[in-house]
């Protein structure tokens, strides 16, 4: 056909498409390669684009773009989410503050979930899972869902083979299907 581009020309097209995503993810850095995987699934693009720019198994490192696109998405809103997670602790205050606040009222729920912010931000993973699941047992719909809501952005920073996230997810879902 007239105006068809050569299959080379194809493929350096394909390419240049799908790597959009892999320079998002350079732009962020560590913050997104850091994500729930120890493995890189930029690792698994960079050959096939090579063996793109240089001509060889076109059918081959197709297939290992087009299957490292769906990880290195997750990487993405992984990170985003830790962005989103981190900007807001900063604004929480201080967490012997927020500790007070809780235990001298346990049903101040917007204390509660600042602390929870604030422990996850110290890295206090499993105590922030403990204090918003204690948000969803007392008030599931307190803010608008807001601390199940909290519980899936944080799980989602995490990601899904983190312990915090297996177990917060399994106590989550037993709180709400009870």
């Amino acid at each position: 056909m007239p105006g068809t581009p050569y299959p080379k020309e194809q493929m350096h097209r394909f390419v240049y498409t799908k790597l959009s995503e892999r320079q998002i993810a350079d732009k962020l850095g560590p913050v997104a390669l850091s994500g729930p995987t120890s493995a890189s699934p930029l690792s698994d693009v960079s050959t096939p684009a090579a063996d793109f720019l240089h001509g060889t198994d076109y059918t081959d490192a197709r297939s290992r773009v087009e299957a490292a696109i769906p990880a290195l998405l997750r990487q993405v809103a992984a990170a985003r989410a830790a962005l989103e997670i981190a900007e807001q602790a900063k604004s929480v205050g201080p967490l012997a503050e927020l500790e007070e606040k809780v235990l001298a009222n346990p049903d101040d729920h917007q204390a509660r979930f600042d602390l929870a912010a604030a422990l996850n931000a110290k890295g206090k993973r499993a105590e922030a899972v403990e204090h918003l699941l204690a948000i969803v047992k007392r008030d599931r719909k307190w803010n608008d869902d807001g601390a199940r809501k909290q519980l899936v952005q944080f799980f989602d920073a995490w990601g899904p083979t983190d312990a915090a996230t297996v177990e917060g997810r399994k106590r989550l879902s037993s709180i709400l299907f009870s």
